[in-house]
Protein backbone atom coordinates (compact mmCIF):
# COMPACT_ATOMS: atom_id res chain seq x y z
CA UNK A 1 0.00 0.00 0.00
CA UNK A 2 1.49 3.40 -1.20
CA UNK A 3 2.60 5.70 2.16
CA UNK A 4 -0.45 8.44 0.75
CA UNK A 5 -2.79 5.57 0.98
CA UNK A 6 -1.53 4.51 4.81
CA UNK A 7 -1.31 8.20 5.88
CA UNK A 8 -4.96 8.40 4.81
CA UNK A 9 -6.57 5.35 6.31
CA UNK A 10 -4.65 6.98 9.54
CA UNK A 11 -5.24 10.10 9.53
CA UNK A 12 -9.18 9.03 9.03
CA UNK A 13 -8.81 7.00 12.01
CA UNK A 14 -7.53 9.90 14.19
CA UNK A 15 -9.63 12.79 12.77
CA UNK A 16 -12.25 11.02 10.61
CA UNK A 17 -15.14 11.55 12.88
CA UNK A 18 -14.87 15.52 13.60
CA UNK A 19 -14.04 15.76 9.74
CA UNK A 20 -16.82 13.53 8.72
CA UNK A 21 -19.70 15.38 10.69
CA UNK A 22 -18.39 18.74 9.75
CA UNK A 23 -18.05 17.89 6.16
CA UNK A 24 -21.45 16.37 6.40
CA UNK A 25 -22.63 19.49 7.42
CA UNK A 26 -21.57 21.82 5.39
CA UNK A 27 -22.30 18.88 2.32
CA UNK A 28 -25.97 19.14 3.61
CA UNK A 29 -26.07 22.80 3.55
CA UNK A 30 -24.87 23.20 0.09
CA UNK A 31 -27.15 20.33 -1.20
CA UNK A 32 -30.05 22.52 0.37
CA UNK A 33 -29.05 25.59 -1.18
CA UNK A 34 -28.45 24.07 -4.33
CA UNK A 35 -31.87 22.65 -4.46
CA UNK A 36 -33.92 25.30 -3.08
CA UNK A 37 -36.46 26.04 -5.47
CA UNK A 38 -36.47 23.41 -7.75
CA UNK A 39 -39.20 20.66 -8.34
CA UNK A 40 -38.21 17.38 -6.42
CA UNK A 41 -34.69 19.53 -5.34
CA UNK A 42 -33.07 18.67 -9.00
CA UNK A 43 -31.49 21.62 -10.60
CA UNK A 44 -32.26 22.58 -13.93
CA UNK A 45 -28.82 23.44 -14.95
CA UNK A 46 -26.08 20.70 -15.51
CA UNK A 47 -23.60 22.40 -13.38
CA UNK A 48 -25.66 22.68 -10.39
CA UNK A 49 -26.84 18.84 -11.29
CA UNK A 50 -23.03 17.88 -11.13
CA UNK A 51 -22.47 19.80 -7.81
CA UNK A 52 -25.50 17.86 -6.71
CA UNK A 53 -24.43 14.69 -7.44
CA UNK A 54 -20.90 15.11 -5.90
CA UNK A 55 -22.63 16.29 -2.66
CA UNK A 56 -24.85 13.06 -2.63
CA UNK A 57 -21.83 10.69 -3.17
CA UNK A 58 -20.08 13.17 -0.32
CA UNK A 59 -23.04 12.54 2.51
CA UNK A 60 -23.26 8.92 1.51
CA UNK A 61 -19.60 8.70 2.34
CA UNK A 62 -19.79 10.71 5.58
CA UNK A 63 -22.78 9.24 6.98
CA UNK A 64 -21.24 5.39 5.97
CA UNK A 65 -17.97 6.78 8.02
CA UNK A 66 -20.03 8.07 11.35
CA UNK A 67 -22.21 4.72 10.97
CA UNK A 68 -18.51 2.78 10.49
CA UNK A 69 -17.00 4.41 13.64
CA UNK A 70 -19.70 4.80 15.95
CA UNK A 71 -22.15 1.52 15.54
CA UNK A 72 -20.08 -1.06 14.05
CA UNK A 73 -17.74 -2.50 16.81
CA UNK A 74 -15.03 -3.44 14.31
CA UNK A 75 -14.48 0.20 13.10
CA UNK A 76 -15.09 1.53 17.00
CA UNK A 77 -12.66 -0.71 18.35
CA UNK A 78 -10.15 0.43 15.49
CA UNK A 79 -10.81 3.94 15.94
CA UNK A 80 -10.36 3.65 19.84
CA UNK A 81 -7.41 1.50 19.42
CA UNK A 82 -5.91 3.94 16.73
CA UNK A 83 -6.46 7.11 19.08
CA UNK A 84 -5.10 5.47 22.23
CA UNK A 85 -2.20 4.75 20.41
CA UNK A 86 -1.66 7.56 18.71
CA UNK A 87 -1.63 9.29 22.17
CA UNK A 88 1.30 7.08 23.08
CA UNK A 89 3.59 7.97 20.45
CA UNK A 90 7.13 9.46 22.10
CA UNK A 91 6.37 7.66 25.35
CA UNK A 92 7.29 4.49 26.46
CA UNK A 93 4.52 2.27 26.28
CA UNK A 94 3.25 -0.46 28.92
CA UNK A 95 5.52 -4.01 28.55
CA UNK A 96 3.76 -6.33 26.55
CA UNK A 97 4.09 -10.46 27.51
CA UNK A 98 3.70 -12.71 24.91
CA UNK A 99 4.65 -16.52 24.08
CA UNK A 100 6.83 -17.84 21.54
CA UNK A 101 4.78 -20.04 18.82
CA UNK A 102 7.84 -22.91 18.71
CA UNK A 103 8.53 -23.05 21.88
CA UNK A 104 5.95 -21.72 24.39
CA UNK A 105 8.66 -19.71 25.61
CA UNK A 106 7.66 -16.03 27.41
CA UNK A 107 8.96 -12.91 26.13
CA UNK A 108 8.24 -9.34 27.06
CA UNK A 109 8.76 -6.55 24.61
CA UNK A 110 10.71 -4.41 26.92
CA UNK A 111 13.26 -6.85 27.31
CA UNK A 112 14.31 -5.33 23.68
CA UNK A 113 15.05 -2.13 24.73
CA UNK A 114 18.66 -1.00 23.10
CA UNK A 115 17.06 -2.84 19.83
CA UNK A 116 14.82 -1.06 17.38
CA UNK A 117 11.54 -3.30 17.26
CA UNK A 118 9.06 -3.36 14.34
CA UNK A 119 6.18 -5.04 16.00
CA UNK A 120 3.31 -6.45 13.12
CA UNK A 121 0.27 -7.48 14.57
CA UNK A 122 -1.24 -10.36 11.87
CA UNK A 123 -3.53 -13.40 11.44
CA UNK A 124 -3.44 -16.33 9.47
CA UNK A 125 -6.94 -15.16 8.30
CA UNK A 126 -5.85 -11.94 6.90
CA UNK A 127 -4.63 -12.14 3.65
CA UNK A 128 -2.74 -8.78 3.62
CA UNK A 129 -1.00 -9.96 6.77
CA UNK A 130 0.14 -12.98 4.86
CA UNK A 131 1.14 -10.93 2.06
CA UNK A 132 3.69 -8.70 4.16
CA UNK A 133 5.37 -12.13 5.91
CA UNK A 134 8.09 -12.57 3.27
CA UNK A 135 8.13 -8.68 3.47
CA UNK A 136 8.70 -8.55 7.07
CA UNK A 137 11.49 -11.52 6.70
CA UNK A 138 13.29 -9.57 4.26
CA UNK A 139 13.59 -6.68 6.23
CA UNK A 140 14.39 -8.35 9.30
CA UNK A 141 17.83 -9.67 7.21
CA UNK A 142 18.50 -6.92 5.70
CA UNK A 143 18.73 -4.37 8.70
CA UNK A 144 19.61 -7.06 12.06
CA UNK A 145 23.47 -6.25 11.75
CA UNK A 146 22.13 -2.75 12.55
CA UNK A 147 19.68 -3.27 15.19
CA UNK A 148 16.45 -4.31 14.37
CA UNK A 149 14.00 -7.11 15.82
CA UNK A 150 11.09 -7.89 14.02
CA UNK A 151 8.17 -9.60 15.92
CA UNK A 152 5.28 -11.06 14.21
CA UNK A 153 2.47 -11.20 17.10
CA UNK A 154 -1.14 -13.29 16.46
CA UNK A 155 -4.00 -13.47 18.98
CA UNK A 156 -4.86 -16.71 17.03
CA UNK A 157 -4.48 -20.51 19.11
CA UNK A 158 -1.18 -21.76 19.49
CA UNK A 159 -2.36 -25.19 17.44
CA UNK A 160 -3.27 -22.95 14.66
CA UNK A 161 -0.44 -20.79 14.59
CA UNK A 162 1.77 -24.06 14.22
CA UNK A 163 0.32 -25.65 11.41
CA UNK A 164 1.19 -22.42 9.48
CA UNK A 165 4.45 -21.91 11.29
CA UNK A 166 6.03 -23.91 8.62
CA UNK A 167 5.56 -20.93 6.19
CA UNK A 168 7.15 -18.51 7.98
CA UNK A 169 10.88 -17.02 8.37
CA UNK A 170 12.67 -18.04 11.43
CA UNK A 171 14.61 -14.86 10.70
CA UNK A 172 11.47 -13.12 12.60
CA UNK A 173 10.75 -13.29 16.16
CA UNK A 174 7.02 -15.52 15.63
CA UNK A 175 4.85 -14.87 18.90
CA UNK A 176 1.47 -14.75 20.02
CA UNK A 177 -1.02 -13.50 23.13
CA UNK A 178 -4.59 -13.94 24.08
CA UNK A 179 -4.49 -10.42 25.98
CA UNK A 180 -2.54 -7.51 24.00
CA UNK A 181 -3.77 -5.01 26.63
CA UNK A 182 -2.94 -1.38 25.55
CA UNK A 183 -2.48 -2.80 22.36
CA UNK A 184 -5.91 -3.84 21.33
CA UNK A 185 -7.23 -2.83 17.81
CA UNK A 186 -10.22 -5.32 17.22
CA UNK A 187 -9.89 -7.69 14.60
CA UNK A 188 -8.26 -4.76 12.54
CA UNK A 189 -5.18 -6.61 10.97
CA UNK A 190 -2.30 -5.85 9.84
CA UNK A 191 -1.32 -3.11 12.78
CA UNK A 192 2.08 -2.10 12.64
CA UNK A 193 4.15 -0.18 15.28
CA UNK A 194 7.95 1.00 15.32
CA UNK A 195 9.60 1.15 18.84
CA UNK A 196 12.76 3.10 19.01
CA UNK A 197 16.18 1.80 21.13
CA UNK A 198 14.73 3.54 24.48
CA UNK A 199 11.23 1.17 24.04
CA UNK A 200 9.56 4.90 22.93
CA UNK A 201 6.84 4.21 20.36
CA UNK A 202 7.78 6.35 17.08
CA UNK A 203 4.83 5.23 14.70
CA UNK A 204 2.26 3.05 14.01
CA UNK A 205 0.49 1.96 10.23
CA UNK A 206 -2.76 -0.14 10.60
CA UNK A 207 -2.33 -1.06 6.89
CA UNK A 208 -0.51 -3.81 4.52
CA UNK A 209 2.89 -2.19 4.00
CA UNK A 210 5.72 -3.38 1.17
CA UNK A 211 9.42 -3.94 2.08
CA UNK A 212 9.54 0.03 1.15
CA UNK A 213 6.75 1.41 3.53
CA UNK A 214 8.38 -0.74 6.89
CA UNK A 215 11.97 0.46 5.78
CA UNK A 216 10.45 4.05 5.74
CA UNK A 217 9.00 3.23 9.38
CA UNK A 218 12.43 1.78 10.77
CA UNK A 219 15.52 3.86 9.08
CA UNK A 220 15.35 6.96 11.37
CA UNK A 221 15.74 5.40 14.27
CA UNK A 222 18.85 2.39 13.03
Amino acid sequence: MSQFTASTVRFLLLWGLPVAIGTLALSLYLDNRISRGHRWGWPRLWPARVGKILLTLINVASVSWLVFVLFVSSGRNLANGAQRINGLIGQQTPDLAFHLVDSDKELRLHQFQGRVVLLNLWATWCAPCVQELPELAKLQQVYRERGLIVITLSQEERKDLLEFAAMQSSSVINGYAKDIGWLDVGDARPFTLVFDRTGALRGFTPSRQDFAGFERMVRAYL
